[in-house]
């Protein structure tokens, strides 16, 4: 309240954002929130103030500049630099000296700039750049307004639109952003981004100024191809908008090329999921022996331990025959120890050893999405969970349980189009036959565990089997693969059911709808697998899929007697909901012909009236 009482006597409008990053932002006039909450509690509940974002002299002035802090808020962290950056330039500009060569630090290279080529670390400009653009500097007299130049860091970070310089530049490597932002005049505001030549150095701002008859510009720009980005592709943005009436538009592969900001959070996204799985495998896994039982360690390269599994809680014959070695281990020097775990890492892993490192990350993967709202089973703004089925290409079964889970959400932050998978078996079968098809270099795959069940038995089923899968949006060709695996289908039927027969996929009917009915885990899961399993909705309200996810991170979770969670769970919970998906699909099942047989024999009655 301090912060809000020093001021209590001005007349002025304050907007403040609490320390969770500014996920509240409220305005605030001589210690009254606009929307009428209660400061105090909403005090008590995020913490202090982490900011005053502006004093302003009316509420108009202060709601709009609200609306704007809230749509920078809202941008995903790629498209707004770190604050403590931008309060070091402002704090360049309000100190700039005589000296025009003096460097202005604008911090590193903003990420679209390194997704689009850029291989420089840093962004920089200088005192002379700022002075030519407010027209203290230069011949042209340029009128960019103060408040761009100060807000320049997040323009330049997300701008409408970034082109390469025309064939007739005099800097035919430098980087134009469309900034959105236009002077007093509404003439269009750009700036010229200039790489190092050996991208060793630093991104240099040479300029920044209006550009005269921005329209031509565009179209001269577009004409030799030269545009790589535009913030949105959706109908009535600006930039695209124009680039839709110009000839070139529908020309291949230029258009396809040009990247938005979805495609920009995409890449950013497979490079971070790179970055993890590089991380699980330099990941170190060893085993220990203690008072209560044999343990799993899971441990980084640095040595820090990130999880731990009790295997057994009994030592047997096999363990007690490797202590010697454990004990050996345990009297090397500190450094030969880390040399003789590296030398682990690299060796293939036990299968057993595979499977505890595959479900440590398929939970933390499952636990991830369920936190931020993403995972399948949950619903999206119309109520309803995303019930579209991971299948396998090759065979068209679909994947079930924690498995179809863990696909569709490596889907989703992979931005694949669809949950199609095949294994790297299969695809080394096709490759027999046909060389043209293969995983694009650079791509991983991602292994699933599945049991087959044991012949001649009702619900025994064998050991787990670990599948390596690629989405088939990994592979060189997608769409002609999929043709291909369509055409050897059809051939294999063909020498069942003679030359002639045509193979045509058959689409499923879709059941009723399913309406959750528990937020218990194995209920919650069955019942959402029934509804994925039939093709039909499975609807959900917000309180439900909240008390669920609470529900199953607690299970997933839970310490056993020796004090520790087991991985596993998630297979466990998985399995039960497998028993429970049977029941609701034969209870919608029963429920759909029930409410066929009144229909049917309306029809046969009509019909038999029609005779009449």
């Amino acid at each position: 309240m301090d912060l809000i009482k020093v001021k209590q006597n001005s007349p002025s409008w304050w907007i403040l954002a609490f320390q969770n990053k500014s996920e509240i932002t409220c305005i605030v006039n001589n210690g009254e929130l606009l929307d009428k909450q209660n400061i105090e509690k909403l005090i008590e509940k995020h913490g202090q103030f982490y900011e005053i974002f502006g004093e302003y002299d009316s509420q108009a002035i202060a709601e709009k500049a609200a609306l704007e802090i809230e749509k920078q808020e809202s941008l995903d962290p790629v498209f707004y630099p770190n604050k403590d950056t931008e309060k070091k330039y402002l704090s360049q500009l309000n100190n700039l000296n005589k000296d025009n060569s003096t460097i202005i630090d604008m911090g590193k290279l903003p990420p679209i700039y390194s997704a689009l080529g850029i291989k420089d670390k840093e962004l920089k400009t200088n005192v002379k750049a700022i002075l030519k653009s407010q027209g203290f500097e230069g011949q042209n007299r340029h009128q960019i307004p103060e408040e761009t130049i100060n807000n320049l860091l997040p323009l330049v970070y997300n701008p409408k639109a970034i082109f390469k310089s025309l064939s007739d530049s005099q800097n035919p490597d430098a980087y134009i952003a469309v900034l959105d932002a236009k002077t007093d005049k509404q003439e269009q505001i750009i700036a010229i981004l200039s790489p190092s030549k050996d991208g060793q150095g630093f991104t240099f701002i040479p300029s920044v100024y209006e550009k005269h008859n921005f329209e031509r510009f565009l179209e001269k720009t577009h004409e030799e191809e030269k545009v790589l980005y535009v913030a949105s592709k959706r109908k009535g943005s600006e930039i695209w908008g124009t680039l839709q009436l110009r000839p070139r538009h529908n020309s291949e592969p230029y258009i396809n090329n040009i990247q938005d900001q979805g495609d920009i959070v995409k890449y950013f996204s497979r490079e971070n999921q790179k970055i993890k799985e590089k991380t699980m495998q330099d990941n170190i896994t060893r085993t220990e022996n203690r008072e209560d039982g044999v343990y799993k360690v899971l441990q980084s390269a640095n040595g820090d331990i990130l999880d731990e599994y009790c295997v057994s809680d009994k030592k047997s014959p096999a363990v007690r025959a490797d202590e010697n070695i454990i004990n050996k281990e345990n009297s090397m020097s500190d450094v030969n120890e880390q040399e003789n775990y590296l030398a682990k890492a690299n060796d293939p892993r036990d299968p057993k050893e595979e499977a505890f490192l595959n479900a440590l990350h398929h939970r933390k993967v499952i636990t991830e999405a369920m936190k931020v709202g993403n995972l399948c089973c949950l619903p999206g703004s119309d109520g309803y969970a995303d019930t579209t089925p991971a299948i396998n290409v090759a065979s068209g079964t679909f994947y079930h349980g924690a498995n179809m889970m863990f696909l569709k959400e490596h889907t989703r932050e992979n931005a694949y189009p669809s949950a199609e998978y095949i294994s790297s078996t299969q695809l080394e079968k096709i490759k027999e036959k046909n060389k043209d098809f293969f995983i694009r270099k650079g791509e991983k795959g991602i292994s699933i565990y599945v049991s087959n069940k044991i012949e001649g038995t009702e619900d025994e089923w064998g050991d787990p089997q670990s599948i390596r899968l690629f989405n088939i949006a990994q592979t060189n060709k997608p769409f002609a693969l999929k043709d291909y695996l369509v055409k050897e289908k059809e051939a294999y039927l063909q020498t069942q059911y003679g030359a002639n027969y045509t193979y045509e996929p058959t689409l499923k009917k879709a059941g009723p709808d399913i309406i959750c009915s528990s937020t218990d885990p194995v209920q919650y899961m069955g019942q959402y697998l029934a509804a994925v399993s039939i093709g039909s909705k499975f609807q959900v309200t917000k309180d439900q899929a909240s008390e669920f996810c609470k529900n199953l991170e607690t299970a997933l979770y839970a310490k056993m007697d020796n004090g520790h969670s087991n991985p596993f769970s998630l297979s466990k919970i998985s399995n039960e909901a497998s028993v429970v998906c049977k029941d609701v699909i034969k209870e919608a099942r029963m429920w759909a012909q029930n409410n066929e047989q009144p229909q049917q024999q309306q029809e046969q009655t009509q019909s038999l009236g029609h005779r009449r």
